[in-house]
């Protein structure tokens, strides 16, 4: 059994289609890992909801909220994500919120990632 690279370069780039898919799993997974067991039934309500409104339509969604959407990149996997889109009028200065973050668990990576 291989160890995992730790030290392989991660790159950040922006979203592209192509990685629509990874970005779906790593979603779900992230959500389901943070999640209490008495919360389960409402986190998969908000899984659903998020899916439907943002992550499986990231780039419409982000177009749509002046921002943007990026994904980093390890060993050729998808090992992390986030999102940037403009604050709100009232958000006392705050230019952009940051939302959707997402990486990757030990258990998640492939052997060589």
């Amino acid at each position: 059994m291989r160890k995992a690279n730790l030290h392989a370069e991660i790159t950040i780039r922006p979203f592209a289609d192509g990685d629509a898919s990874q970005v779906h799993e790593l979603f779900i997974a992230t959500n389901r890992l943070l999640s209490p067991l008495y919360l389960r039934d409402a986190l998969e309500a908000y899984i659903e909801r998020s899916l439907t409104e943002e992550i499986d339509r990231i780039a419409a969604y982000y177009r749509e909220h002046d921002g943007g959407f990026w994904v980093a990149i390890r060993s050729n996997r998808l090992v992390g994500t986030f999102g940037l889109e403009r604050a709100s009028p009232d958000a006392n200065g705050v230019e952009a919120d940051v939302c959707r973050c997402s990486g990757a668990t030990k258990r998640d990576r492939s052997p060589d990632a």
